[in-house]
This record gives C-alpha cells, structure tokens and sequence, in this order.
C-alpha cells in the first residue's frame, strides 16, 4: 500500500509514455516492451505532447542577418575562413550568411553550417525559411542535415525549467505537487520527446545522426531529471520509503533509459563513421552514457596517452577551414584538397577526416610523417568511439614504422585491435570481446626507453586494467608494478600529458594496490 501511496503520480507518468520506434544500433529492431507492472495495469488516458517552446530571443537576431548584398568580392573559399576565424558567434554568423549566394558551394550548405555553429536551440529558426523554400541543387543528404538540426534543436528546448515545489515541503505537499503538477508536465514532456524522436528515425545519414543523439541525451536527461526530483525529509528519514521510492522509480524509468542508451549509440555510430573528431554532442552522449550506465567504460580510453600534435599552421584558407569545420562540411567544401599534405592534415585532427579524404589517403604513397598523422587520426578515433576497425586500419598505414612516433602509435593499436566493434558492442559485450589486450609491443616500446617509454608503459597498463582477472590479487599486484614503473618514465617529462587531467600515474599505482589488498582481505 506505501508503495502505491508514493509511486502513483510519478511512477506512471514515467512510464506511461508510449514508447517511440527506437531502434537498437546492433540489430535494428525495436526493444521488446517491458511487462506492465501492477502501477501501470490501468490504461493511462491520452497524452498530449507538450508544445515545444519557441526560440529565444536572440535567434531571432541570427535570422535577421542578410544573405545578399553584402558578400565580399574576395574568393568564396578566403572569405569563408575569414568568417570561421571570427570567434565572435554572432559576428561570424553576420559574416557566413553574406557567403550564402556563392555558386561555388554546395546549395544549403552554408546555412545548414550556420545552424550547426549557432547556439543549438536556434538551429530550427536558421533552417526553417531554407526548408520551405529550398534553393535549386540542394541535395537530400543536405535536406537530410537541415531536419536533422531541426529536430535536435526542438528536442534541446524540452525539459527546461520543470515545476518545482517552493517553501516547506512535508509528505502531504509533495504527493500533491507530484499528483498535480509535476506528473502531467513529465508526461507532456515525454510525449513531446517520443514524437520528435519518431520524426528523426526517419532521416538517413548525417540528420538522422544529428537527430539520434538529440533524441538519445534528451531521453537520458528526461531519466536525471525524474532522479533529481527531491524527495522531502519526512520521506527520506525513512529508509524503507526512501529504498522503495527509489526502486520503483527506476524500474519504470528502465525503458526509457534503454530507449536513450539506443538513440544515442546510432549517433555515435553515424559520427564515428563521418570520423568526426571534436564535437559537444558526441562529448555530451558519452558523459550521460557514463553517468547512467554504471560500468559502461565508454570513455575508458580517453586516459591513454599520446605525444602532443604539432601546432597549428594556418596560414592558408584550406588549413583554416581543415581546423575549424565540423567533419561533415568539411566533406563538402574541402572535397578537392590533398589531405596528405602534411600541415593540411594535422589541422583536419582538428575536426577528423572524413571518408572521402581517408580513400584519398589511402589510395596515396605516404610519408612518414603524413602516415604517423593519419595514424593518429585513426587512433584518437578508435579510443573516442571504441572501434576496432580504426585500430586496425592504423596499423594498416604505418606498416613496420621506424620512428618513435610510429611505433608507439602501432603498438597502441596492436594493444586495443581486438576489441569492440563499437560502442554499441562495449556497452553489450565489454571492452576486449575478442581476447584479451596484447600489450607486448608497448612494453617492447618501453622497454627501448626511448623518448615515448613512458607513454608505452602506461598505456600497456592502462589497457590491461580494462579486462582485469576477477578476484586475482596477484593481477591486481602486476598493474601496480606497471603503474610504478610508469610513473618513474613519465616524471622525468617536463609536463604530465593532458590526457591525466592531473592524476598522477601512481596514484593508479595506489588504487591497484588497494584493489588487490581488498580482494586479499575479503578471503
């Protein structure tokens, strides 16, 4: 009877909302529903989607700029790194959509790149006019961009600003406030999220992409926020109320948490395959994928680390636009460059290098140092969304490497080609599905003491720890070892990598020691 009594309002309207055609990255096919439990028994009556807010105020500034008249007579292409090297987000967008006329670009796609630099909640207001009246040549792939924008800027105005319960808050207040305001704006929000969602499933290529990760963060935002809701301290003081409210809370938030963990692994599917590299949509799937999947290891190795790439040389328009343009558009507008130009392809690193620049590279006799940069591109791609392929085709490129750089980057992909195809395939099956990781080649590398011995030996533990032994304290012993002799190599750098973000390698030491003193104590 407690149960019903604190579950009723949220609890159904959490899981009353029907479910949208998510589909599973691994098999394309829809989850089978959950069984109904005893609070979702009664028929819930119709939901309807709640409107989704309008656009801020200041896109509408953004759809004000003109389009014609004031596009500058240098070429198209200066003109357009001049306007992507202006940090100032509403004067580069000025600057872009004088650029929307010129013939030299693919129909659309300026616009379509407004949108995507443009604060996100403003892409539908930017690409609606192109929408309604396309301009002549606009190719579906590009239409495709525009809805995809659109849907995941609608989405990103959802779940703002829910109802909150002011002033003292005792069990009585509470069970109103969630009977009568909060239930009926969740289960709006829900319905509005779940057809939006339909909508996106819709798209192919690069907007369905767009769409998949907009409908996955905001249903995995939507399980936060009914996790946030507080509970008032009557209710807390009392554990059984607290345990049981909780429990219950997430047994019917699972589907909803399944359905976002699905969307968004089809997104990081469609950018891991444009090869994107730097992008906030991407970063923010993975933080909520972690912060909601306990052990999914999805960022696990982002602490490998890696030599700091050469800095930047800008001082040509393709090598601007190779750093600054998001991977898709880079794909369209820098088709005709030669991506095995050494300087060209480190500012592509930037962003990532897009398949058909790949087919370039590899259909290319390479240098050196063109190799160990594509290699890096290849390898910061694998670790960002956990795909063996990339590995793979790394050590592909790099063939039997001479330098240090090489080597390194080979044996980093020797240590992880075995593992996931995807992210989809980590979350499911774990990090090494194929056999463990074969660090050989990165202790052979730190064995050299080379310049990148240190690198070599945290990286070789840092990919043992992925798949560690179950209850073996002598494996745990081992990677403390590592972890020592690594710290040892890497404290005589100058600087720490970045990638540490200010954890010492021995304190990974300490933690393995820890671990392997607990399963020791436990016996």
């Amino acid at each position: 009877m407690l149960r019903a009594i604190v579950f009723s309002a949220l609890v159904t309207a959490c899981a009353a909302a029907p479910p949208r055609a998510a589909v599973t990255p691994a098999s394309e096919a829809p989850p089978a529903p959950p069984a109904p439990t005893a609070l979702q028994s009664e028929k819930p009556p119709p939901v309807v989607p709640r409107a989704v807010p309008p656009p801020p105020a200041l896109c509408a500034e953004l759809v004000a700029h003109p389009t014609s008249g004031c596009a500058p007579s240098a070429p198209s292409r200066a003109n357009l790194a001049a306007a992507l090297s202006n940090d100032d987000p509403a004067l580069r967008d000025a600057a872009l959509a004088c650029l929307e006329p010129s013939e030299d670009v693919p129909a659309g796609s300026i616009r379509a790149l407004r949108a995507e630099l443009a604060p996100e909640v403003c892409a539908d207001a930017l690409v609606a006019p192109v929408l309604e009246t396309p301009p002549k040549g606009m190719t579906s792939e590009l239409e495709g961009a525009l809805l995809g924008l659109t849907i995941s800027a609608r989405l990103a105005r959802l779940l703002s600003d829910p109802p909150k319960l002011e002033g003292p808050v005792d069990k009585q207040r509470f069970m109103t406030f969630l009977s009568d305001t909060l239930s009926p704006w969740v289960l709006g929000e829900a319905a509005a999220i779940e057809k939006l969602s339909r909508d996106g499933a819709r798209l192919s290529g690069y907007g369905r992409g767009v769409a998949a990760l907009a409908a996955g963060n905001a249903d995995l935002r939507f399980v936060q926020m009914a996790r946030d809701v507080p509970l008032p301290e009557e209710m807390k003081a009392d554990k059984a109320v607290a345990d049981a409210y909780y429990g219950e809370l997430d047994q019917a938030l699972e589907p909803r948490k399944v359905r976002g963990r699905d969307a968004a692994l089809v997104g990081l599917r469609t950018f891991a395959e444009l090869g994107a590299a730097r992008d906030e949509r991407v970063s923010r799937a993975r933080r909520l994928l972690n912060e909601l999947w306990a052990g999914s290891r999805i960022d696990a190795l982002d602490r490998l680390v890696l030599p700091a790439l050469e800095p930047l040389d800008t001082a040509t328009p393709e090598r601007v636009l190779a750093a600054r343009l998001p991977a898709f558009y880079t794909k369209l507008l820098l088709a005709d460059v030669d991506p095995s130009e050494p300087k060209l392809l480190r500012a592509l690193l930037e962003h990532g290098v897009p398949p058909p620049l790949r087919n370039k590279l590899d259909a290319t006799k390479l240098s050196e140092t063109t190799r160990s940069l594509y290699a890096r591109a290849l390898v910061d791609s694998g670790r960002r969304f956990f795909r063996a392929a990339d590995f793979r085709q790394a050590r592909v490129v790099l063939g039997t490497p001479s330098g240090e750089l090489g080597r390194l980057l080979a044996a980093v992909a020797q240590a992880l080609e075995a593992g996931p195809a995807d992210a989809t395939e980590l979350m499911l099956k774990g990090p090494f599905v194929r056999g463990t990781g074969d660090v050989s080649a990165l202790d052979a590398e730190a064995a050299r003491r080379g310049k990148y011995a240190g690198f070599a030996a945290f990286d070789a533990a840092l990919v043992l720890a992925l798949a560690p032994k179950q209850d073996d304290a002598a494996f745990w012993d081992e990677l403390a070892r590592r972890f020592d002799r690594a710290d040892k190599l890497l404290s005589a750098l100058p600087r720490l990598p970045p990638e540490l973000a200010g954890q010492k390698p021995r304190e990974f030491a300490e933690a393995a020691r820890a671990t392997a003193f607990a399963l020791r104590t436990k016996k």
